[in-house]
C-alpha cells in the first residue's frame, strides 16, 4: 500500500507576531507625583495601538486611554503634546516604560485597590514585566545639593510643595508673627520663620515620604538628561542622592526646606482667602471618586468660605468630618442664627480694626408671593456696618474705640480717608434657594438681583476688602416671573444679614447688636 505524502501547510505572506512596545513617551512629574506615559504597542501585521496612562507614585494608574492610531496621525499628537505640555515629555525606552506601569500595579495590589476600569484591555500586556527599578545615581555633590533649591524657580516645577492643609497652623502661627504689632528685630523674625520650617520639615518628611520625593527627583534627572537638560538633570540627581540618605539630618536639606517653605506659602495664601484649597492641594484624585476631568460635563463642588482666625483661638478650625457631620444631620425644621456654624467667628464694622468692631453672624429668612418661595441663609464678616433694610438705621458696625459703644458712620469714615484694613478678609457669604425651576444662566441673573439685598443691608457693600459671594438653588419646578423671584431674593438676603446680627452673642471684648440694645 502505497501512502502519499501529506500537503505542507501554507504559510502566510505576513507574520503576524507579539504585540509588543516599540516607541514610549513620558512627561515629567507634577507636584502631586503624577505623570503621563505613552507607549506605543505594535501588532499583528503592523498594526499600531497607542496606550495613554497617568500614572502616579502614591495611588498607581489614575487614568487609562488609548486605541488604534496611524504613524501620520501619532507624529501629529505628538507634535500638538510638545507644543502645549507644561512639562517636559521626551521620548524613553518602552521596556523601561512598561517598567513603570508595571511598579504601578503592585502599588494598587499592596493597596487593595484596582486600577480604572478602562485599564483591564491594556492589562495583558503588563502582567508579566518587572517593575521599574529606580533610577541608578552618583554620590550627592555638596554644592550641587546647596544650589538644589534653583530647581524649584522652573516652570516646571512650580507645582511641588508639601501638601498646604497639613501646615495650615504653622502658616497661620507665621502670618500673625508677620502682623504682630509688637517691635522684633528682622533677626528674631527670620529665626522664629526657620524654626517653624524646621519643624514642618521633621514632621512631615517621615522616612516614606522622603523617599517618594527623592525618587520624584531621581525620575526627573532622567528626564532633564533625555532632554538635553544636562545642568538640571545634575542639580536634581544631586538633591535626590542626598534626600534619599536616611543617614542625614533631612531638616538640613535646602531643598526640602524649600518643599516646606513654599507649602507654607501656600497655606497662607489660602487662609487670607486668596486660593482656594482645591486649588492648593498636591494630593491626586482617587480613582472612581468625584467626576473625570475628561467629562464636559463635570463640574466641581462650589464653596465659599469666611476668614475670622483673627477672633479666637486661630488654631480652631472646621474640617471635612464637621462639613460631612453637617450635612448627614441636615434636617427639617428651625434653623439656628448667630453666633452658630460659620458665626462664631464672623464679625462686622471693622474700619477701626477687629477691637473696634462687632459681632457678625449666621441669618436666615424666607420670602413668599403665591407659590413662590424663597430663602436666605447668610454668613455676616464684613469690614462695614449691618443696617435695619427697613430703617436704615445702623444696628451692628464700627465703634469709635475698643472701650465704646457709639458707632460710626463707616462708609462716610472710609470716604473720610480711614480705614486700617488687614486684607481681604472680610466677607458676606450666603446661599438662597427657591422652589422655582431655574436654569443656570436664570440662576445667575437671580444672583445678580439678590446682591442688591447686600446694598440694602450693608454699608458699604462690596468693597474691595470684602470677597462677597452668593449661590442660588433651584430645588423645585414651580412656574414662576425671574425679576419676580430675584425681587423676593433681594428682601430675603437683606433681611437675612439683619438677623445674622441681631441674633448675635458678645464675645469678651467684642460686643453684638444686643448689647448695644440694652443701653
Amino acid at each position: 500500500m502505497t501512502i502519499a505524502p501529506a500537503a505542507s501547510a501554507a504559510r502566510p505572506l505576513v507574520a503576524q507576531g507579539d504585540t509588543r512596545p516599540v516607541r514610549a513617551w513620558l512627561s515629567g512629574i507634577d507636584g502631586t507625583g503624577s505623570r503621563a506615559s505613552w507607549i506605543l504597542f505594535e501588532g499583528p501585521f503592523g498594526a499600531l495601538r497607542l496606550c495613554s496612562l497617568i500614572l502616579n507614585d502614591e495611588i498607581g494608574i489614575l487614568d487609562a486611554a488609548g486605541g488604534d492610531i496611524t504613524r501620520k496621525r501619532l507624529e501629529r499628537e505628538l507634535a500638538e503634546l510638545a507644543a502645549s505640555q507644561k512639562l517636559p515629555w521626551v521620548e524613553i525606552d518602552p521596556g523601561r516604560a512598561a517598567g513603570l506601569v508595571a511598579e504601578a500595579l503592585a502599588r494598587h495590589r499592596d493597596a487593595g485597590t484596582a486600577p480604572p476600569a478602562a485599564f483591564e484591555r491594556w492589562r495583558p500586556r503588563f502582567d508579566d514585566v518587572p517593575a521599574a527599578e529606580p533610577p541608578a545615581l552618583a554620590p550627592a555633590d555638596p554644592a550641587l545639593v546647596e544650589r538644589s533649591t534653583e530647581l524649584l524657580n522652573l516652570p516646571e516645577l512650580n507645582g511641588w510643595f508639601l501638601e498646604p492643609e497639613r501646615v495650615q497652623p504653622e502658616a497661620v502661627e507665621m502670618l500673625q508673627a508677620r502682623e504682630s504689632r509688637l517691635v522684633v528685630s528682622d533677626q528674631i523674625k527670620a529665626e522664629h520663620r526657620e524654626a517653624v520650617i524646621t519643624r514642618v520639615v521633621e514632621r512631615e518628611l517621615t522616612p516614606e515620604v522622603r523617599g517618594r520625593w527623592a525618587r520624584r527627583l531621581a525620575e526627573m534627572a532622567l528626564v532633564f538628561d533625555s532632554a538635553g537638560r544636562g545642568e538640571h538633570a545634575a542639580l536634581a540627581g544631586a538633591a535626590a542622592a542626598e534626600l534619599g540618605d536616611d543617614t542625614r539630618d533631612v531638616h538640613r536639606h535646602p531643598f526640602a526646606r524649600q518643599l516646606a517653605a513654599r507649602a507654607l506659602e501656600v497655606a497662607g495664601e489660602v487662609a487670607l482667602g486668596r486660593l482656594s484649597a482645591a486649588d492648593a492641594t498636591r494630593r491626586p484624585s482617587v480613582p472612581g471618586t468625584g467626576h473625570p476631568r475628561s467629562d464636559p460635563g463635570s463640574r466641581p463642588p462650589l464653596g465659599a468660605f469666611l476668614f475670622d482666625l483673627n477672633v479666637g483661638d486661630a488654631r480652631a478650625r472646621p474640617t471635612r468630618e464637621m462639613g460631612y457631620d453637617a450635612a448627614k444631620s441636615a434636617a427639617a425644621g428651625p434653623v439656628a442664627e448667630g453666633s452658630v456654624g460659620a458665626g462664631p467667628g464672623a464679625t462686622v464694622g471693622k474700619v477701626n480694626g477687629v477691637a473696634c468692631a462687632m459681632r457678625g453672624g449666621v441669618g436666615y429668612t424666607a420670602a413668599q408671593a403665591g407659590d413662590i418661595v424663597v430663602t436666605a441663609l447668610m454668613a455676616v464678616n464684613a469690614v462695614g456696618d449691618v443696617r435695619d433694610p427697613e430703617t436704615g438705621v445702623v444696628i451692628a458696625g464700627t465703634r469709635e474705640a475698643p472701650d465704646s459703644r457709639r458707632l460710626i458712620d463707616s462708609a462716610r469714615a472710609i470716604a473720610a480717608g480711614a480705614g486700617r484694613f488687614e486684607g481681604p478678609r472680610h466677607t458676606t457669604i450666603g446661599v438662597v434657594t427657591t422652589n422655582a425651576r431655574l436654569t443656570k444662566i436664570e440662576a445667575a441673573k437671580v444672583a445678580s438681583l439678590a446682591m442688591v439685598g447686600f446694598g440694602r443691608a450693608l454699608s458699604p457693600p462690596h468693597t474691595a476688602f470684602d470677597g462677597d459671594s452668593l449661590f442660588v438653588l433651584s430645588v423645585g419646578d414651580v412656574p414662576f416671573d425671574l425679576t419676580r423671584v430675584g425681587v423676593l431674593a433681594a428682601d430675603a438676603v437683606a433681611r437675612a444679614i439683619a438677623r445674622g446680627v441681631r441674633a448675635a452673642t458678645s464675645l469678651r471684648d467684642i460686643p453684638a447688636a444686643r448689647d448695644l440694645a440694652a443701653i
